[in-house]
């Protein structure tokens, strides 16, 4: 044992400590032999013992020393046998107590390089999981042991994650005091208790492929704020009493949700004169997720419309001012496409009161977004 020299002479120098001390006379007080004599013992007794390997039984001796009196020596070798013993947490305490008694700096010194590697020592950690099995690995470490197992950690902040297959993965943090080892027990959760994942994005059709009514609906939603339509449309027209084929085209322009301008021009097959129709209109369409219906009114000009349209009370220009409303209803069938039906309702001149100045069209009509 390093101090053994130093306990072989134990009792002399309490002897010398106690033949130093003072009674409350103030004269020197003399020594106890008996005391003398059981700490030099004691000390015998636990030099014997460590050298046997019999730590336990050189630590209650070396503790009987102390007890008796508190030599630094003592406490000092109480700390190599808890030491001996696995005890680091005692150890530590005991050898921070000798740091304090001891007077020499070398002996300060000794102490301190003691403590220093006893701080730095690995501390036993158990690690149990429910159910067992599970890998733990610690820190950054790639693979690791199934559990229950013991870990060797140094003292200081660490990380734990526990996994195993068919539960979800476990992480712990823990800081490890110097000597102090710990149990650690991970539950881990099965998978089938946790929420499960959102289901990945249905992926696009592939080209070529003919979308449905979701995509469809989901097109039309994701409008930009302008939209432009181009559509041609045929239906049949009633300028006098008989009907005639009409044939047109319709530029649009939508902004937002709704509001809705558009130039229209339609022509009106009639062996009299085929008229022609140009007019500006303006309104609202009302969006739904397949289905456009608009409300607009409209206001332009008839051209020829001399021989080809009912007279009555209203004149037959060349050229004649009319106006009135237009009624539209949109079914998108993809995404830039829509059919639907038209009608449109216009005064000649304005007259609102005249039955023969009405101009009448109704037919199908072929949208283009873009």
């Amino acid at each position: 044992m390093d101090r053994r020299k130093r306990n072989l002479v134990a009792a002399r120098c309490l002897l010398a400590a106690l033949a130093c001390a003072r009674g409350a006379s103030g004269q020197p007080s003399a020594p106890d032999p008996s005391r003398v004599a059981e700490v030099n013992r004691l000390f015998a007794l636990g030099n014997d013992a460590f050298r046997r390997g019999d730590y336990a039984a050189a630590l209650e001796a070396y503790r009987g020393a102390w007890d008796l009196e508190q030599l630094p020596d003592a406490r000092f070798n109480m700390a190599r046998a808890y030491e001996a013993l696995g005890d680091i947490a005692h150890a530590l305490l005991a050898f921070e107590d000798c740091e304090r008694l001891y007077a020499r700096e070398g002996d300060r010194a000794e102490v301190r390089a003691r403590l220093e590697l006893l701080r730095r020592r690995p501390v036993p950690v158990v690690v149990v999981s429910e159910p067992s099995g599970a890998t733990v690995r610690v820190d950054d470490a790639e693979e690791g042991p199934l559990a229950p197992t013991v870990l060797q950690l140094p003292p200081g902040p660490h990380v734990l994650s526990a996994r195993r297959e068919g539960y979800r993965e476990l992480v712990r943090r823990l800081v490890l005091r110097p000597g102090v080892g710990e149990t650690v027990t991970l539950t881990l959760e099965p998978l089938s208790i946790a929420s499960p994942p959102p289901p990945p994005p249905p992926p696009p059709p592939p080209p070529g492929a003919s979308e449905g009514l979701a995509e469809r609906i989901a097109a039309r939603r994701s409008r930009r704020f302008v939209n432009w339509r181009l559509s041609w449309f045929t239906g049949v027209a009633l300028p006098q009493d008989a009907l005639r084929v009409g044939l047109g085209g319709e530029l649009g322009l939508f902004l937002g949700r709704g509001f809705t301008t558009q130039l229209h021009a339609l022509w009106i097959s009639d062996p009299s004169g085929n008229p022609l129709v140009l007019t500006a209109e303006v309104g609202w369409t009302f969006r739904a997720d397949e289905l456009d219906i608009g409300v607009l009114a409209h206001g332009g000009v008839l051209f020829n419309c001399v021989e080809a349209c009912r007279s009555g009370r209203v004149t037959r220009e060349s050229q004649q001012p009319i106006g009135g409303l237009t009624l539209k209803a949109d079914l998108l069938v993809h995404p830039r496409f829509a059919v639907g039906l038209y009608g449109r309702f216009s005064w000649r001149s304005l007259d609102l009161t005249a039955s023969e100045s009405v101009l009448s069209s109704l037919g199908l009509c072929l949208s283009f977004e873009f």
